[in-house]
């Protein structure tokens, strides 16, 4: 689970890269203080080759979920 420094907010973020199937998920924590509109300060990203999610209500645990729990609330965008 990498740890970086967002560049352009100098906040630190968490990646992880999350596999179902054929497909590869890479789900990001990042600051939102910069997004018109947020509904939180910090949200996720939940991004595939065609798809990119923000996820503004997730679980403070995000980065210890499993695989499927994590995709799971990558979901519920959806919903």
């Amino acid at each position: 689970m990498p740890l970086y420094e967002n560049m352009e907010t100098g906040h630190e973020s968490h990646e992880r890269i999350v596999e179902q199937g054929t497909h590869r998920w890479t789900v990001r924590e990042v600051n939102a203080d910069a997004v018109p509109g947020a509904a939180a300060p910090r949200c996720l990203i939940c991004e595939s080759e065609n798809v990119v999610r923000r996820i503004w209500r997730y679980p403070d645990n995000w980065l210890g979920l499993s695989d499927e729990d994590l995709l799971r609330v990558c979901d519920k965008s959806l919903s």
